[in-house]
């Protein structure tokens, strides 16, 4: 049995004028990709926010494979710019 995929590309939130729109994240072809609207015990400004974070985390990590996040990589990369910009101020 194959491991399934993430849909590929760059996603966005809803811009449609419906009340829970802002809550939901659609990929390049129009699909739902998630609902941050369905969880339970948020505010609903607080799940427009959740829902803006997981589009832009989604985003600024295209090109990484889910594999490397697992793994830290983008902790690693944060912690390698940290030491060149402690080593740059000295």
């Amino acid at each position: 049995m194959t491991e399934a995929q993430h849909t590929p590309g760059k996603v966005h939130v809803s811009d449609a004028p419906h009340p829970r729109a802002r809550f939901i994240i659609y990929g390049v072809d129009s699909r739902m990709v998630a609902d941050c609207g369905r969880t339970y015990r948020r505010t609903a400004d607080e799940m427009a926010a959740n829902a803006d974070r997981f589009s832009a985390t989604w985003n600024a990590c295209e090109g990484i494979s889910t594999e490397a996040l697992k793994q830290g990589a983008v902790q690693n990369l944060l912690a390698v710019a940290e030491k060149v910009d402690e080593w740059e101020r000295k």
